[in-house]
């Protein structure tokens, strides 16, 4: 995929996501779906078919519980990556919690239907992982 195919693919998911800003997936910008700040990320030279989902999960809160909480990180990457090689992971620079998959796993054409739907569903699996899971994380 080149970086022009990227970026039409990222402009036919905003339309999709009814996003005013067509751009702002492409270009790494504030993009949301119910409340889960994510993004999409292609590198051309690294992997040319491969496209990265990001979902920010926010920092650990002073209400945290910083151990409790990576052993339950740990424990749910086991099952995760069992399943569709995501992982939960602390980013080093900002320390926030942060799920990152690679969407396209397929050898076919990947269409921007498909990377809205991918997009809502890992915004929902974050949801659900505020809910039941991450205590006392901040949303960014």
């Amino acid at each position: 995929m080149t970086p022009g195919q990227f970026r039409e693919l990222c402009r036919g998911a905003s339309r999709l996501l009814d996003y005013k800003d067509i751009d702002a997936l492409f270009e790494s910008r504030d993009t949301r779906i119910d409340g889960v700040k994510l993004g999409v990320f292609h590198n051309d030279d690294e992997d040319p078919e491969g496209i990265y989902c990001y979902v920010d999960l926010g920092a650990m809160g002073s209400a945290a519980n910083p151990q409790a909480l990576m052993e339950e990180v740990l424990a749910i990457n086991l099952s995760l990556d069992a399943s569709l090689g995501e992982v939960i992971g602390l980013e080093r620079d900002s320390r926030h919690l942060v799920l990152r998959v690679r969407l396209n796993e397929r050898h076919e054409p990947f269409h921007e239907g498909e990377l809205a739907a991918q997009l809502q569903h890992y915004a929902g699996i974050a949801n659900e992982l505020y809910r039941r899971v991450l205590t006392g994380v901040e949303r960014p």
